[in-house]
Formats: structure tokens, C-alpha cells, sequence
């Protein structure tokens, strides 16, 4: 792991949730703002997960103009 990106389980802790909720919250779509869940398989079985560090930072300081939250990171 690079240092622009975090672990789920850090990220998780970041965000005060746990991991397996931030999991499905990828695999849903409701945190592309900092992050991605990848579908390795094509078939919804297993996922690669992405998450950025600045982004994920942030989003959690509530940093975001409203113009960039329109925006693909």
C-alpha cells in the first residue's frame, strides 16, 4: 500500500464505522467520492478496494466546496 492510499480497516477506523460496513458502502457506490470497490471477478465475489487518502481525509473534515462534490475524484 502506497501512502495516497489507506486500508479498509483504517479508513474504517477513520471514519468510525466498521470495516465490513465501509466494504459494502464501495460495493455500493456511496463513497466514490474518496474510494472504489474494484469487481475482480465480474460476478460480485470478490472486490479489489481502493481508498485515497486525501480525499478520504477531506471528506471526513467536511472540506468539500460544492462544486467538487459534483465532481469524479
Amino acid at each position: 500500500m502506497n501512502r495516497t492510499q489507506v486500508s479498509v480497516q483504517e479508513a474504517a477506523d477513520i471514519l468510525e464505522m466498521s470495516a465490513q460496513t465501509l466494504r459494502i458502502g464501495l460495493q455500493r457506490g456511496k463513497f466514490d467520492i474518496f474510494g472504489r470497490a474494484i469487481d475482480m471477478t465480474g460476478k460480485g465475489k470478490r472486490f479489489k478496494y481502493v481508498i485515497f487518502r486525501a480525499p478520504l481525509l477531506k471528506f471526513v473534515n467536511g472540506d468539500w466546496t460544492v462544486q467538487e462534490i459534483g465532481k469524479e475524484v
